[in-house]
């Protein structure tokens, strides 16, 4: 049960930076793909907290990710990344209000029924 709720806390602090880096992008508006549009887009991605943040707990939930790794098996571990799927699908329904289909309702139930399938073999 331990090895389950480290590599979920992992997967919740990976989810939860990009919400925060959509959050951010959202604010920073579209990037152009031009040398002087990159840097200006790079200079204000520094003052908009939600991009550092969101990217320090990006690399935080990757950093944490290896020491999942050194401790579970891959074939254990991997599976439960599936629910970063479900956590930003549902967050972005609840923070940024994004339509929610039934396609993507039974989506998220599959994921779960195949996370529950797998961890009672």
């Amino acid at each position: 049960m331990i090895r389950f709720v480290m590599a979920f806390f992992v997967v919740l602090l990976g989810a939860t930076g990009q919400i925060l880096l959509k959050a951010g992008a959202m604010k920073l508006g579209p990037i152009p793909f031009t040398i002087e549009g990159l840097k200006h887009a790079l200079l204000k991605m520094l003052v908009i907290p939600y991009i550092p943040v969101g990217f320090f707990f990006f690399v935080l939930a990757a950093l944490l990710w290896l020491g999942v790794l050194t401790r579970v098996e891959l074939s254990y571990a991997y599976p439960i990344f599936s629910l970063a799927f479900v956590i930003v699908g549902l967050a972005s329904w609840l923070f940024f209000k994004e339509a929610i289909t039934i396609w993507r309702v039974a989506g998220i139930l599959i994921i779960c029924l195949g996370i529950a399938v797998m961890y009672r073999s």
